[in-house]
């Protein structure tokens, strides 16, 4: 089985972690329970993810020059995952997230993007030199979309496959004809299809309608309810594997990275969604953004998997 490299341009940030019962209404207090620091950001999550299930993994993107840009670089290294395109801007702060966790294990999440404003596309280009045909490139939305646009660019002229994980949602149209797979979740998807109700969406028509409309491969992802992925005019449910949650924050970084890794180890589409799947779900049974990423281990010894090594 062949196995290429996972490139990730994206965010890094500090991960303020808040336990609560609930979240508050606006203009109400409730109490908390706990308080914690973490690893997190879409970018770096998706890249320990993805370094974790073995594949070889480099990160591009900004820290700030401040403590936690030092124990977020140092973070991504003790997961294996090549830093040498990591930039520290001076006098910039490291990216912010503040998640609140509620104990049903739901979560909300404010971002600060802080450093992550400076990843620009000479930076992007210079991290993504290296990268060649065969090769997965992941990004995001939590950098600016210049960055996303250089990056997309460079792996289309490269032949490299590009997973866009349109997360936070925005518009993506413009970008579309130089990614390869689209994932969205289940909030996603409603504002890249240019739908308003979110409650009464029919996933499976959207995944369908979103990969007709811009011939690309596309995978919803709809929490306990598995995914859709449509590509190559047919539509497959991807069945979700029942754990109880403790925190769902990071789930869906665990399915992106786990899927760019799957595809860089040769595994088809289909088959590497469906695992994504299970590290995702792996991935809620630990509290924080970047515990609960599993190994191929991990999710043999869970579920039962058989990656045929």
């Amino acid at each position: 089985m062949s196995e290429h490299r996972v490139y990730v341009v994206g965010s890094i940030n500090q991960d303020l972690l808040i336990s609560t019962s609930s979240y508050p209404k606006l203009g109400e207090t409730v109490h908390g329970h706990t308080v914690a620091y973490d690893a997190g950001g879409k970018g770096a999550n998706q890249a320990v993810a993805a370094a974790r299930l073995g594949a070889t993994t480099r990160f591009v993107g900004c820290v700030g020059s401040d403590d936690s840009g030092i124990a977020m670089t140092e973070n991504l290294r003790a997961n294996d995952v090549d830093i040498a395109h990591v930039t520290t801007v001076d006098d910039v702060a490291t990216g912010l997230a503040v998640v609140t966790r509620t104990d049903s294990g739901q979560n909300a999440i404010i971002v600060i993007a802080g450093a992550n404003a400076e990843l620009n596309p000479d930076r992007v280009a210079a991290g993504l030199t290296a990268l060649t045909a065969g090769d997965i490139l992941v990004v995001q939305l939590e950098i600016p979309i210049p960055a996303v646009e250089t990056a997309l660019r460079i792996a289309r002229q490269r032949g490299a496959t590009a997973i866009l994980n349109a997360a936070p949602a925005g518009a993506v149209a413009d970008l579309l004809p130089d990614v390869d797979i689209l994932v969205v979740n289940e909030f996603e998807a409603a504002t890249v299809a240019g739908l308003d109700r979110v409650d009464e969406l029919d996933f499976a028509a959207v995944a369908g309608l979103l990969a007709e409309r811009h011939s690309r491969a596309v995978i919803v992802t709809v929490g306990s309810d598995g995914a859709w992925l449509a590509a190559g005019g047919q539509l497959t449910k991807i069945d979700a594997l029942p754990v109880t949650p403790v925190d769902s924050t990071g789930a869906g970084d665990a399915f992106v990275g786990a899927l760019a890794a799957l595809l860089a180890q040769g595994h088809p589409l289909e088959q590497s969604t469906r695992w994504a799947a299970a590290a995702g779900a792996h991935a809620c049974l630990k509290v924080g953004a970047q515990a609960g990423a599993p190994t191929l281990d991990d999710l043999t010894a869970i579920f039962g998997l058989d990656f045929g090594r």
